[in-house]
């Protein structure tokens, strides 16, 4: 039987979703963008919750519910009157608006002035695009735009206090990888599963743990079946929570979910969220250094836990910009493998998840990034050899 295509694929899940729940994609859009959630882990968390959605499809529906709201956001944008409102900006036209060019030209100045491409640059241009597009000529905008000033001359003072000199900047560059920077979620139901993870570690009898975003945290969903039989017995633990980035994890290995265990072996995946979830602002050579900053801190914190370190999942399309960040960042992961091999072993099981022709088949990966029972199977089956050299096997 010929593979089905993604967009066959798509549509066969749309319609599943409405002979199962008698309610329409579009239905379920309404729902979700009703719900007040924003963000893509809160809307997913809220459908499985309130309305018992399997994972992939409330996934579908939170990428969808997104989109929406994208959508209503470009439009409102299109039909500001950013020319009348520039005009009334313009130089000379009131104090206001000569305030607002004098701070507007400090700003690109100082963006201009050390050629700012990272972090740093990429917040000011942010805010300042966000600010004179949504802004009239007023003390809102010049209260905004002095926000944003202030903040540009905290980024200008630092590597000038420190000496001004090129290792000073790099070095301040380098600490502001967000990637590598840890930060809690202020959602109420991720502190939730923190906190229970947390509870959970504090009973010790730890030997082998699970780290990562949704796809480990499913293990909990389509993976529960095959979770029980091979890696309860094992006293396994899972720490992924849907929508993490390696910074949220960090944050996490450091505040309790690691306190007083000493784990046989660690199986780390994290970084998918990074590459879609923040617009391409992290860079491979970020997220590389936000995995490997979690390896270290198992390292300092469980120095005796082996870790399978595995590559990033492929997902969305073959020739998606996406599959080429994760394959570069793949390299990377591997490197710092190599760099431990007494206490980290890469293993990618990536291949194993695509068709003949690299594509995701529906019924392994059917949003082509969340995992099918099916696709569980063939996680659970391509680890188990690793897992038996470094825990043993199933009692």
């Amino acid at each position: 039987m010929p593979m089905a295509s993604p967009d066959q694929a798509l549509q066969t899940m749309i319609a599943y979703l409405a002979e199962k729940t008698g309610k329409s994609l579009p239905e379920w859009v309404k729902i979700a963008r009703g719900s007040g959630a924003a963000k893509h882990g809160e809307i997913v968390k809220f459908l499985k919750e309130k309305h018992a959605l399997g994972h992939g499809y409330a996934n579908l529906v939170a990428q969808e519910a997104q989109k929406a709201d994208r959508a209503a956001v470009s439009q409102s944008a299109r039909s500001s009157d950013n020319a009348r409102s520039a005009a009334r900006c313009a130089p000379g036209r009131s104090r206001s608006g000569r305030r607002s060019s004098r701070t507007f030209g400090f700003i690109r100045n100082v963006l201009a002035s050390r050629a700012r491409s990272g972090y740093e640059g990429a917040l000011l241009r942010f805010l300042l695009e966000s600010v004179m597009r949504t802004s009239s000529c007023s003390s809102a905008l010049s209260g905004a735009l002095a926000m944003v000033g202030l903040l540009a001359v905290s980024f200008e003072a630092s590597p000038a206090q420190a000496g001004g000199d090129a290792a000073a900047a790099g070095a301040k560059v380098a600490s502001a990888n967000p990637a590598t920077t840890p930060i809690a979620r202020q959602d109420a139901w991720w502190q939730q599963r923190h906190a229970a993870m947390n509870e959970r570690v504090k009973q010790g009898n730890v030997d082998l743990l699970f780290l990562g975003d949704s796809i480990t945290e499913a293990w909990e969903g389509p993976g529960a079946k095959l979770w029980n039989e091979r890696y309860a017995p094992r006293k396994a633990v899972n720490l992924g929570i849907s929508g993490d980035q390696t910074e949220h994890l960090l944050w996490r290995l450091q505040n309790g979910n690691l306190a007083g265990i000493a784990p046989k072996a660690a199986v780390v995946m994290i970084g998918t969220n990074n590459v879609g979830n923040t617009g391409g602002k992290h860079s491979a050579d970020q997220i590389a250094a936000g995995v490997k900053a979690v390896l270290d801190e198992l390292a300092k914190q469980t120095p005796k836990t082996k870790v399978l370190l595995l590559a990033i999942f492929p997902r969305a399309d073959p020739g998606d910009a996406m599959r080429t960040r994760i394959a570069a960042i793949n390299e990377q992961l591997a490197k710092h493998a190599a760099a431990e091999p007494e206490r980290i072993t890469y293993l990618d099981v990536g291949p194993k998840f695509l068709a003949a022709d690299a594509t995701l088949p529906a019924d392994v990966m059917p949003d082509k990034l969340h995992l099918s029972e099916k696709g569980y199977g063939i996680w659970a089956d391509a680890i188990e050899s690793e897992l038996v050299r470094l825990v043993g096997s199933v009692k």
